[in-house]
């Protein structure tokens, strides 16, 4: 047992009194217990017993975590009086006072220190911690949060994550107060206050690092003993495909011509749209063609992928074409928010003029390769949106991000009758999200990249802030989402609202074969109900130690590992007890996706080594009988609505 006190001679918690009794954590491992006086004891012994010095830091960030909730509940009941202040507090305070009376009066210095960076990871923002500025407040459980030019900055603390020049520990970042996080960053990039750190589609990872180290993947699952094992056996990496020798050559900057009128709050939507799924520094996602004939149309991306947003409040003076960096035709038309604005390129010119008479501003073409469009695409099937969000919330978070895996790099959808069914794995957990809709059969078949994946999300996040401001009322209808396939050469799959059309190529992979790790039926012998945010709060700080958990299914549930022990007592268990090795990562993972559910999830399992099943448990109430347990797990087995974790084996 840690017992961690604020003492006279090392007061590490300020503003409680000294000899104050803040927590203790049990620490597990070989031999007779002890009791351990502090951090600097407690760090001592974990170097004697030569265990990773990761277990230390997750204990003292688990215990740091722990002080902050308890002293914001008891804050909010009652204040503590303080005690008079002994001879050695007053002494220090006087120190620091004098400390503090220096600065005053010594001129300020340019402070030799790096500016923080800032990343874009997928549709995600992240920040190190240099770039947390002085006067930012912490609000509990290593969150930050600061005023800056355009809004409240949100540090929200995440893992341990080594991106490229990082210092620190990583934050994402979000906007309490304000919409444009992007514009807020290039501003405190502009003023110096920090700098970009890279973009990025995933995380990268260090060169020969596995994306996981669970040592049982969910491919190599063995299968039943009548099944030949080769079938589940991932396939060859595709090859990339060839060049296409009759690719349209590159357009020169100076080429073509146009002139169109557009409203500029239109247009400063279409940018804000943009922005979310542009890549700076990509030859590809970094730029906007513009073309106009009849109606005027805005698209980025690459023949693989792309989407185009076509304008309502123009009028298309001269049809042609123009392509500017994306970037670059947000910055110099940000001023302009009200009129109409008048958009002209002329023949043999590389400028494109932006504005109304008398206030315009230049903004430069640039070379480009056009978007090839696809003629041959057909189809009137519809999806509410709502519907399709749905499926995405539900399993995107078990697609892999390791594009040397494109069986797993993926989202696939299968069909059966009016059932469409979302199939995502990373080779250690996979999830499986269906719902029921009559045009099922138009995405049969159809799989989507990773990185296309993302951009889609976002772009469909963006149009329901538009179009369904109140998403949570009952009474804001779902818009439909216009569902389009192409058959020829090469297989695309269109997506279309009234705001955007977005098309990308068919992954080419084969998704590996996954229905011989789902447990039967018949076979689960233990069910237990859980809460949620009590299980997550059990598995994150081994996730965060990089642990593995053993779990002894029972009343209550036990969860321990060599540094950490947890007790869940609000659970119902039907079944045999069982003692089950878990990663605490791929577990946290899935209770994160399964967020959107309700306050309890349901665990089925079979044997010590099989598949664990997880489902959101539809009741705000824990059952009572054995009927009631099994019931709604058998019903998610049969729709396909399951996530699945592989466990490992335990070692006597």
């Amino acid at each position: 047992m840690i017992d961690l006190r604020s003492r006279d001679t090392d007061r590490v918690f300020t503003e409680i009194p000294a000899g104050t009794l803040l927590t203790t954590v049990s620490v597990r491992h070989s031999g007779s217990p002890e009791d351990l006086g502090d951090y600097a004891e407690l760090k001592q012994a974990i170097r004697d017993r030569k265990r990773p010095q990761e277990q230390y830091r997750a204990i003292r960030q688990y215990v740091r975590d722990s002080i902050d909730e308890i002293t914001a509940d008891e804050q909010a009941e009652k204040a503590v009086p303080a005690r008079p202040a002994t001879p050695t507090e007053r002494a220090a305070i006087e120190r620091d006072l004098t400390a503090v009376d220096k600065m005053i009066s010594t001129p300020p210095t340019a402070s030799a220190r790096e500016p923080g960076r800032f990343y874009r990871v997928g549709d995600r923002w992240f920040g190190d911690t240099a770039l947390i500025p002085s006067n930012a407040q912490h609000m509990g459980y290593g969150d930050f949060q600061a005023r800056v030019p355009g809004g409240s900055l949100y540090f929200s603390r995440r893992d341990q994550k080594q991106l490229p020049g990082q210092s620190g520990r990583l934050h994402e970042l979000s906007l309490r107060e304000g919409t444009d996080l992007p514009g807020v960053l290039e501003r405190l990039a502009t003023a110096g206050l920090a700098q970009s750190g890279g973009t990025f589609d995933d995380w990268p990872r260090v060169p020969g690092e596995p994306e996981t180290s669970a040592p049982a993947p969910l491919a190599q699952v063995p299968p039943p003993d009548d099944v030949d094992a080769s079938d589940d056996e991932p396939g060859p990496s595709p090859k990339p495909p060839a060049p296409d020798l009759l690719a349209p050559p590159p357009v020169p900057a100076v080429a073509g011509e146009l002139a169109f009128t557009v409203d500029a709050k239109e247009l400063q939507g279409a940018l804000n749209l943009i922005r979310r799924v542009s890549v700076p520094g990509d030859a590809k996602l970094s730029l906007v063609q513009i073309e106009c004939r009849g109606h005027v149309f805005f698209r980025v991306g690459s023949p693989d992928q792309y989407f185009e947003l076509r304008f309502t409040t123009t009028r298309c003076v001269s049809p042609g074409d123009a392509t500017v960096e994306s970037k670059q035709l947000a910055a110099s038309t940000k001023h302009l928010t009200s009129g109409a604005l008048q958009v002209q390129k002329k023949p043999r010119e590389a400028i494109l003029q932006v504005g109304v008479v008398g206030r315009q501003v230049s903004v430069p073409t640039v070379a480009y390769v056009p978007v090839r469009l696809d003629d041959d695409l057909t189809g009137a099937a519809q999806i509410p949106l709502e519907a399709f969000m749905d499926l995405l919330d539900r399993s995107m978070f078990a697609v892999s991000t390791d594009a040397n895996r494109p069986q797993l790099h993926m989202l696939a959808f299968h069909a059966q009758g009016e059932r469409l069914t979302a199939i995502a794995t990373n080779g250690h957990m996979l999830a499986l999200a269906s719902i029921d809709t009559p045009d099922a059969a138009a995405l049969d078949g159809q799989r989507i990249a990773y990185p296309a994946l993302l951009r889609l999300q976002k772009l469909l996040q963006e149009y329901e802030k538009t179009v369904r401001p109140g998403r949570r009322r009952k009474d804001a209808a779902s818009p439909p989402l216009r569902i389009q396939t192409a058959t020829g050469g090469t297989k695309r799959l269109a997506l279309a609202t009234d705001l955007f059309t977005f098309i990308a190529s068919r992954a080419p992979a084969e998704p590996i074969a996954y229905q011989n790790v789902i447990p039967k039926a018949g076979d689960l012998t233990t069910v237990c109900v859980v809460n949620r945010a009590e299980l997550f709060d059990a598995v994150k700080p081994l996730a965060s130690a990089k642990e593995l958990a053993r779990v002894q299914v029972a009343t209550p549930l036990e969860i321990k590992s060599d540094t950490f022990s947890f007790n869940l007592r609000d659970v119902f268990v039907d079944g045999p007890a069982i003692e089950i090795g878990i990663n605490a990562a791929y577990m946290r993972d899935v209770l994160e996706g399964l967020r959107s559910g309700g306050p309890l999830v349901a665990l089925a399992f079979t044997t010590p080594t099989s598949p664990i099943l997880v489902i959101t448990w539809p009741d705000s109430a824990l059952p009572k009988t054995r009927r009631d347990a099994r019931g709604p797990v058998l019903a998610a087995l049969e729709s396909n609505n399951i996530t699945i974790v592989m466990p490992y084996r335990l070692q006597n």
